[in-house]
């Protein structure tokens, strides 16, 4: 029997970093697994997840992982970019409807 419980948030509408918010085409199902200490927050298919010891820490983890992601991916030449890269910039732009910023930067 496993020491790990997994829970889904089912409908997250927005990601917010600390300085971006990401407005969804669709909801995001983010898995939170209890690791009897901490929490982890993983999405299925994008390349995201994030740790913290409570459920809001892992979250916020994930935030701040999916606005690194979607900085470093999207918003990159995709010249400059492989294969597999260009994929997950696709994927997360094709979800991502708007993105605002929180504190005046972009």
């Amino acid at each position: 029997m496993s020491n790990f419980k997994e829970r889904s948030r089912e409908h997250v509408v927005q990601v917010q970093s600390p300085h971006r918010r990401y407005l969804l085409n669709k909801p995001l199902k983010v898995t939170l697994t209890d690791l009897c200490g901490g929490f982890f927050a993983e999405h299925a298919t994008l390349p995201v997840s994030g740790y913290g010891e409570t459920e809001v820490a892992a979250i916020d983890a994930f935030a701040e992982a999916f606005d690194v992601q979607y900085r470093a991916l999207v918003t990159a030449d995709a010249s400059g970019l492989s294969d597999g890269a260009q994929q997950q910039a696709l994927a997360l732009r094709s979800i991502v409807q708007k993105v605002e910023a929180c504190d005046g930067t972009s």
